[in-house]
């Protein structure tokens, strides 16, 4: 929409005859798509993978779901990208979620041969 310069009301560009040779044939694109909604599973492999490296001890109880999570949304989200974002919330959680994993696994070690340590 455009006025002319004084006018009081708007019209639309087409209308005025300096634009309408280069406005023909174009067509409309809005300037602004919203991006898809985030993956609630994506979301959620974040969240687990982030408190599977918080609390270590725990990382093999937060740390599989996590993995888990994240593998099902990054399927979902490639089958409908359109409807579905939130990928690299996905592979964050997968990261966090196996770097959680490893860290609780180890965790789980150590505290094992601390206690058969102390038992001797």
């Amino acid at each position: 929409m455009a006025r002319v310069s004084g006018g009081n009301h708007w019209q639309p560009l087409g209308s005025f005859p300096e634009f309408v040779g280069p406005l023909q044939g174009l067509p409309w694109v809005p300037l602004y798509q919203p991006p898809p909604k985030s993956h609630g599973m994506a979301v959620a492999s974040l969240v687990l993978g982030i408190v599977s490296i918080v609390f270590v001890p725990f990382g093999l109880l937060f740390g599989i779901p996590a993995v888990y999570c994240g593998h099902v949304a990054r399927v979902e989200i490639a089958r409908q990208p359109g409807e579905f974002g939130g990928h690299g919330l996905a592979i964050g959680g997968l990261v966090t979620g196996y770097i959680g994993t490893a860290m609780g696994a180890v965790s789980l070690v150590l505290f094992v041969m601390l206690c058969l340590a102390l038992t001797n």
